[in-house]
């Protein structure tokens, strides 16, 4: 019986050694995936797409937001909106042409 055990510890371990060496393999495949798939789509920021350039949406997003949930504790459900956040960078005007800059 010891035996058995001890076999189907090493048949286990190559298994994981096995599915660990294809998440890697899959992983980069991915990244290179996204990488080429990025850089063929050539996107480029509109000039909106800046904290300036989307603040008027922001504050108008904010306000129906406010609406809505007024509306809701007057009807006695009780929720609490998420905060809108604007980013604090711009994609305005270069091309994103890497995961790192699409993210």
């Amino acid at each position: 019986m010891r035996k058995v055990f001890e076999i189907g510890g090493v048949v286990a371990a190559a298994v994981l050694i096995a599915f660990g060496i294809a998440a890697i393999v899959m992983g980069s495949n991915g990244q290179n995936t996204v990488n080429s798939s990025i850089k063929q789509e050539q996107i480029t920021g509109t000039p909106d797409m800046s904290p300036n350039g989307i603040a008027a949406e922001v504050k108008s997003a904010q306000t129906a937001q406010t609406a809505l949930f007024g509306k809701l504790n007057a009807a006695g459900i009780k929720l609490a909106p998420s905060p809108i956040v604007t980013p604090g960078c711009t994609v305005a005007g270069p091309l994103v042409d890497n995961g790192d800059q699409a993210r």
